[in-house]
This record gives C-alpha cells, structure tokens and sequence, in this order.
C-alpha cells in the first residue's frame, strides 16, 4: 500500500482539478482519506463531522494504475456533488 502512495498523491489532486473544472460549483475543499479498508471497499463517501468525504481504500485498489485510478476518484466526486 505505501507503494501506491505516490500515485496516489499525484492522481487524487489531478481528477479533483480535472472534475471542478468540469464542475465549477463544486464546493471545496474535497477531504480525502487514503485508509485500509480491509476488503470492505475501493472508493466510497461517508459523512464526517458532518461532511461527505471521499475514502480510498488502497488494499482493494492497488490493481488500478493510470486512467482507472482517476476514473474511480472522478465517479466518486460525482457522488460528493450531488450530495452538496
């Protein structure tokens, strides 16, 4: 999973400028936790503090690599949309 971080930390941004350019009225800042979710999940949203926001889960995406990667990150940011 540290492997991935890089990628991670390169992809996450880019699919996030990339959807609010496409969505300027998304409201930011976007939170994004990078966790294990032991199986459970890839990508999903939850309620925070009362906030959505957006949880990676690494163990079940480390198999995505490149245009995948930000295609999971932009779906899920079209959830947060719709949320706000």
């Amino acid at each position: 999973m540290r492997a991935l971080e890089p990628e991670l930390q390169s992809a996450v941004p880019r699919s996030v400028s990339a959807f609010a350019r496409r969505f300027p009225d998304l409201r930011g800042p976007i939170i994004v936790y990078l966790m294990p979710s032991l199986g459970r999940f890839s990508s999903e949203q939850r309620p925070v503090n009362g906030r959505f926001v957006l949880l990676l889960g690494v163990d079940n995406i480390l198999c995505l690599r490149g245009a995948a990667l930000e295609g999971l990150v932009e779906h899920e940011l079209f959830h947060l949309y719709h949320f706000q």
